[in-house]
């Protein structure tokens, strides 16, 4: 079953998701997905407004991709449930987006809690904060997953 991607917080409401090269990178991601028939879940903060209108457009007609909403940072628990409602792989899970600091990371951070395994696109994520501190949350994760391989960063 291919790797599920979760796209978290693409929307036009959050600066960080107007950064040219993080839109062309999850748009990269898209195709890659897509061409591997995998499941996509695009998942949104309520009430900040949908996610970019070029990625409905990059998907309209793809049947493995689904719009899930969240109330707080870690998308972990609606982006599972959409995925196993879905047939998506549950265990196995790509991330990109925006507010790394907090949504990507809790949301990254939500996952491993949970037993998924994870890979982050750190070209398809961005923040509007200080670069070093973006990764800071997942740094408690950096040893054990090395060893078990159940974080990566591509």
């Amino acid at each position: 079953m291919p790797t599920t991607l979760a796209i978290v917080d693409m929307q036009q409401a959050f600066a960080a998701s107007m950064n040219p090269k993080t839109v062309i990178a999850v748009g990269k991601e898209i195709e890659k997905a897509k061409k591997r028939n995998a499941g996509i879940v695009l998942i949104e903060y309520k009430k900040v407004g949908r996610t970019h209108a070029v990625f409905y457009e990059m998907l309209d007609g793809y049947e493995n991709v689904v719009r899930v909403l969240k109330g707080k940072n870690d998308g972990s628990d609606v982006l599972l449930r959409a995925a196993m409602k879905n047939g998506f792989n549950t265990r196995k899970v790509r991330v990109c987006g925006v507010n790394t600091c907090y949504c990507v990371s809790e949301t990254v951070t939500g996952l491993l809690n949970k037993g998924a395994k994870v890979e982050v696109i750190k070209d398809a994520c961005h923040c509007n904060c200080s670069a070093r501190s973006c990764w800071k949350n997942l740094q408690p994760h950096f040893k054990h997953s090395l060893q078990d391989r159940t974080l990566m960063f591509l």
